[in-house]
């Protein structure tokens, strides 16, 4: 038997071997989210996830180590959808209103399916020691990629923005998209349509409110809000290293 026989057979055995075990992990993944959003997060068990996968809970913890991590897997997943996502936004203007709109509707339409769900998230984000929180320590690197989003939006979009201002316009954005989200999880109305109506209204409000950074005589409140920003911004000030789309 040549050389490359064996090595290839242990190759192959091996890519079988990490096959199955994403397979694995993503059962998991997806029945731990069924039953978070029909029983609730609390309610939830890794023990129940593991008897709703079919596996011990050995084999369950040993893909994750508890369910804050299939929480930050969630969010993990959730960025890749979005920049999958990113061209063909992009592709349907320059305007970058536009594009914000449409950015948040396909959030909107992301969550909708775990709403439940979401809405956990949303009590842990104001625990600053929820490990699931987006604003803690363990969460920095995701939390820059979501803000990132926001950035590449921008980048060859037509709005001007003052260099002082711009580093800081990603931060202010993915904060709008938490509010937004917020205010959606109340949202008691058929098909969450007062979202959508708050939507269309404040994206005018948020195009004047760019358009007046670059006028001169707003400049000092602008700089004061630079100094603001600077001093308590909670982002991560190095891009993080993500596959431009």
């Amino acid at each position: 038997m040549s050389a490359t026989g064996p090595a290839k057979n242990r190759r192959e055995i091996s890519q079988k071997h990490t096959r199955k075990r994403e397979q694995t992990r993503a059962l998991i993944y997806q029945q731990a989210l069924r039953l978070f959003q029909r029983d609730g997060f609390e309610n939830t068990t890794m023990r129940s996830i593991a008897k709703a996968t079919g596996l011990s809970a050995g084999a369950a913890y040993y893909h994750f180590a508890s369910k804050e991590d299939i929480v930050i897997e969630f969010y993990r997943q959730s960025e890749i959808a979005v920049r999958a996502e990113l061209p063909r936004i992009c592709a349907t203007s320059t305007d970058f209103f536009d594009r914000l709109t449409a950015l948040l509707e396909f959030r909107l339409k992301q969550f909708q399916t775990h709403r439940k769900f979401v809405s956990v998230l949303f009590q842990n984000a104001v625990a600053p020691e929820s490990r699931t929180s987006p604003f803690h320590p363990e969460m920095r690197t995701l939390r820059a990629e979501a803000v990132d989003v926001f950035a590449r939006l921008i980048e060859d979009s037509r709005m001007k923005i003052l260099p002082e201002l711009r580093p800081h316009c990603a931060d202010l954005l993915w904060l709008y998209q938490l509010g937004i989200l917020l205010f959606w999880l109340h949202d008691a109305s058929a098909r969450q349509k007062s979202t959508r109506r708050l939507l269309a209204l404040s994206m005018p409000v948020l195009r004047q409110l760019f358009r007046l950074q670059r006028l001169p005589f707003a400049r000092g409140l602008t700089r004061g809000v630079v100094d603001l920003l600077t001093e308590f911004s909670f982002a991560t000030p190095v891009r993080p290293n993500v596959p431009a789309t």
